[in-house]
């Protein structure tokens, strides 16, 4: 399974963690206010212990109600303001798993995912009305590749890892934009449904120059800054293999 720090440069995934009511989801959202402000594309991944379908409006003879009787487990709802789609999550890692919802940010800031040892996680325990010397510790041991923590004053970090406080947020993203991300944006990223595939710099220099030739050279993207490309490698269409 491939861990955020093999990826290329210029997209980052990072998690934060705690216990209920640890003040994660205001430091979630104080990280991406600052991120955008400082002209980073962000987008934020919540995961939950619930059915995600118990929470959707699958009201019973609504359109998606019947498409999953239906067995079709892909499926989109588009309205005036917003687009909400829905699929089968599988055995994807969560750092796959954002990079195929989110591939055209800078950052995926992703609450939960634990023990998913493919996400570099910030262990936050911010609030001091409910959150101990215990609680912290009991956190470090239950979540995997934490690169840091965010912590109240009445709380002595690990020595080994980065500690940032709750009014440090300047020096939090600092160490995201840094030590987390770090570097150029790659020119190109190969990304197929078992993973991303690692590249020389040789085969990513060919492929860049192939795909931006034939990119630019088509009406509508003079303009563009970035491009997907999905191309089918199995399958009746196309000249993949059989």
């Amino acid at each position: 399974m491939a861990t955020t720090a093999d990826f290329q440069p210029g997209w980052c995934c990072v998690g934060f963690v705690g216990w209920h009511h640890s003040g994660k989801t205001t430091l979630v959202r104080r990280v991406a206010m600052a991120l955008q402000e400082r002209g980073h594309r962000v987008a934020i991944l919540k995961a939950t212990d619930h059915r995600v379908a118990e929470l959707l409006p699958h009201r019973p003879g609504s359109d998606t109600a019947l498409f999953q009787e239906d067995g079709i487990h892909r499926w989109g709802l588009v309205g005036p303001d917003m687009a909400v789609c829905g699929f089968k999550r599988g055995d994807l890692s969560g750092a796959d798993l954002a990079f195929r919802l989110f591939p055209e940010v800078d950052f995926v800031l992703v609450e939960g995912f634990k023990s998913d040892p493919s996400i570099p996680k910030i262990a936050v325990c911010l609030n001091p009305s409910t959150q101990k010397e215990g609680d912290l510790q009991a956190l470090l041991k239950a979540a995997s590749n934490v690169k840091a923590v965010a912590v109240h004053p009445g709380l002595t970090p690990p020595q080994q890892l980065p500690a940032f406080r709750g009014d440090d947020l300047a020096g939090l993203v600092r160490f995201m934009e840094e030590e987390l991300r770090g570097g150029d944006p790659a020119p190109v990223t190969l990304w197929t449904d078992q993973g991303q595939i690692g590249m020389n710099r040789f085969v990513r220099a060919a492929l860049h120059g192939s795909l931006h030739g034939f990119i630019r050279s088509l009406r509508g993207t003079a303009s563009a800054a970035m491009a997907v490309v999905r191309l089918r490698l199995k399958g009746d269409h196309g000249t993949g293999d059989q």
